[in-house]
C-alpha cells in the first residue's frame, strides 16, 4: 500500500504539481523534417505568413524553431513585410487601378488567392476595351499564380476584345504564359494573332508570341512563322520577324535559319530587336552565324550609337556561348558609349551574363555603372544586375543597394530596387531589408507599387533558402 501523503507544516502552503506539458505532434517530429514542414508552410507566402502567425500562437514549438532557425526566421521576416506591403497597394472599393495596373501581376503571389480573384473580376469587368486590354497585361505577369479558370477568364477576356490594337496588347502580353495554358486556349491564341486584320497589330501580336513558342506545338510555330513572312508591309514583316528571334531556342533549323538570314537585312532598328532575341538564343546558332552576329554588334553594322547599345544588351544574354577574348570585347564595346543613355542601356545587359566574366571584367562593369553621372541613368544600369547577384561580392551588392535606394527620382528609384530585387535570394538579411524597406517607403503610389512588384516578382526564390 502506497505511504499517505505528508501534510504540509503548519504555515507552509501546499506545493502546486503542474503535470508536464505534452510535446505536440510538431515537436516530436525529427529536426529536419520540422525545418522542411516549415519551409514548405512557406511556398505560399500570403497564406504561409497568416497560417504561420496562427500557429505560433499556439505552438511554442513552431515559435521556437522560427526564432532559433536563422534562414527560416530571415525568411519569414522578408516575406512578412512584403505580404503586409502588398495588401496595402490594394486597400479600397476598386482594388484594380491606375495606381496599381502596371504592378499588380507580380504582386499576385503576395496577396490571399482571394484577392486574386477579385482583381481578376475587377480586370474583365470594364467596358472599354482599351482599359481592360491594360487590366489583363497587368496581371499576365503573374498568371502563374492564377488558378485555370482565372487564367481561361483572362485569355477569353483577350480574345473578345474588339478593338485590334487592344486584342494584340492583350495577346502579346499572355503570350509570355503560353506554357500556363492549356492546348486548346495556346492554339486560340495563335489563331487569334495571325487572324488580325490591320497588319501592323497583327505583327505585333505575332512577334510577341516569339517569347512563348517553347509551350506551341510545331503546327502552330510554323504557322507564326508563315504568318510572319506573309505580311505584305515590309515594316511590319521586319517587326513580326524580329520578335519571333526571340524564339529561336525552339524553332527548328529551317525556320531558325529563315529568321537569322532575314534578319542581318533589317534596318538598324529592326536589327537591334533582332539581335535582342538571337542573343538569348545563341547556342542554338552555327558557329558561323555566331561570328557573323557578333561581327555585326562589335564591328561597323550600327551606325547609332542608341541601335548599338541595345545589340550589345541583346547579345549580352549569350554570353555563355562567346568565347573569353569576345566577352571581353563585349564588355569594352559596353563600356565605351560616350552618352550615359547609351553606356547605361548597354551595361544594364551585362547582368545577365555576369556567371561567365571574370573578377577584373565584373569589378569593370560595375565601376563603370557606378560611375555614370546621371542618378537616373546609374540607376537604370544597375537595375540589370539583380539577375547576376549570385556572382557579385557582398560588398559589391551593398554599394548598388545603396545606390538603389538613395536614388531621388521615384520612378527611377522604384526601377532599380525592382531590377536589383531580382537576386533577393542571394542577399543578406539586412540587404533584403533595406531593399523592402525603400520599396515600401517611396512616397508616391505608383512607384511604390512597381518596386513593392520587382521584389515580389523574386520573393517566392527565399524557398531555395
Amino acid at each position: 500500500m502506497a505511504p499517505e501523503p505528508v501534510p504540509p507544516a503548519p504555515g507552509e502552503e501546499e506545493p502546486v504539481h503542474h503535470a508536464p506539458r505534452k510535446a505536440s505532434i510538431f515537436e516530436r517530429l525529427p529536426g529536419e523534417t520540422r525545418r522542411e514542414v516549415l519551409g514548405y508552410l512557406l511556398s505560399e507566402a500570403p497564406v504561409a505568413i497568416r497560417d504561420l502567425n496562427s500557429l505560433a500562437a499556439v505552438s511554442p514549438g513552431i515559435r521556437d524553431k522560427m526564432k532559433e532557425e536563422p534562414r527560416l526566421r530571415s525568411k519569414y521576416r522578408v516575406l512578412s513585410r512584403l505580404v503586409s506591403a502588398a495588401a496595402s497597394c490594394f486597400e479600397g472599393d476598386q482594388p484594380l487601378s491606375s495606381t496599381t495596373h502596371t504592378a499588380c501581376g507580380p504582386m499576385l503571389g503576395l496577396l490571399l488567392p482571394s484577392r486574386r480573384r477579385e482583381l481578376v473580376a475587377s480586370a474583365i469587368s470594364f467596358d472599354n476595351d482599351g482599359v481592360k486590354s491594360r487590366a489583363i497585361v497587368a496581371l499576365s505577369a503573374g498568371m502563374k499564380y492564377l488558378g485555370d479558370a482565372d487564367r481561361s477568364a483572362l485569355c477569353s477576356a483577350a480574345l473578345g476584345l474588339v478593338d485590334e490594337s487592344s486584342k494584340s496588347e492583350a495577346i502579346a502580353e499572355l503570350a509570355e504564359e503560353t506554357g500556363l495554358l492549356s492546348d486548346a486556349l495556346r492554339e486560340q491564341l495563335v489563331t487569334a494573332a495571325v487572324s488580325i486584320e490591320n497588319s501592323s497589330y497583327r505583327a505585333h501580336a505575332i512577334a510577341w508570341l516569339g517569347a512563348g513558342v517553347a509551350a506551341l506545338t510545331e503546327t502552330d510555330r510554323t504557322r507564326l512563322v508563315d504568318a510572319a513572312f506573309g505580311i505584305d508591309n515590309p515594316s511590319h514583316r521586319s517587326l513580326a520577324v524580329a520578335g519571333l528571334c526571340m524564339g529561336t531556342t525552339h524553332l527548328n533549323a529551317q525556320h531558325r535559319n529563315r529568321l537569322f538570314d532575314a534578319a542581318l537585312q533589317f534596318t538598324e532598328v529592326l536589327k537591334s530587336r533582332a539581335v535582342f532575341g538571337l542573343g538569348a538564343g545563341l547556342g542554338n546558332l552555327t558557329v558561323a552565324q555566331r561570328s557573323q552576329l557578333f561581327e555585326a554588334v562589335t564591328g561597323a553594322g550600327f551606325e547609332s550609337s542608341f541601335h548599338r547599345a541595345r545589340a550589345v544588351f541583346g547579345l549580352a544574354a549569350g554570353m555563355a556561348h562567346l568565347d573569353e577574348p569576345q566577352r571581353d570585347t563585349l564588355v569594352t564595346a559596353a563600356l565605351t558609349f560616350t552618352g550615359d543613355p547609351d553606356k547605361a542601356r548597354a551595361i544594364t545587359g551585362l547582368g545577365a551574363g555576369f556567371g561567365h566574366l571574370n573578377e577584373a571584367s565584373l569589378n569593370r562593369v560595375v565601376a563603370a555603372a557606378l560611375g555614370i553621372a546621371s542618378e537616373r541613368r546609374r540607376a537604370l544600369a544597375i537595375a540589370g544586375f539583380g539577375v547576376g547577384m549570385e556572382h557579385l561580392s557582398d560588398e559589391r551588392r551593398s554599394e548598388l543597394i545603396a545606390v538603389a535606394i538613395n536614388t531621388q527620382s521615384a520612378p527611377f528609384k522604384a526601377f532599380a530596387i525592382a531590377g536589383l530585387g531580382v537576386g533577393l535570394v542571394h542577399m543578406s538579411e539586412e540587404q533584403r531589408n533595406h531593399l523592402v524597406t525603400a520599396a515600401s517607403t517611396i512616397s508616391t503610389a505608383p512607384e511604390r507599387a512597381r518596386a513593392i512588384g520587382g521584389l515580389a516578382a523574386a520573393a517566392e526564390l527565399l524557398n531555395g533558402l
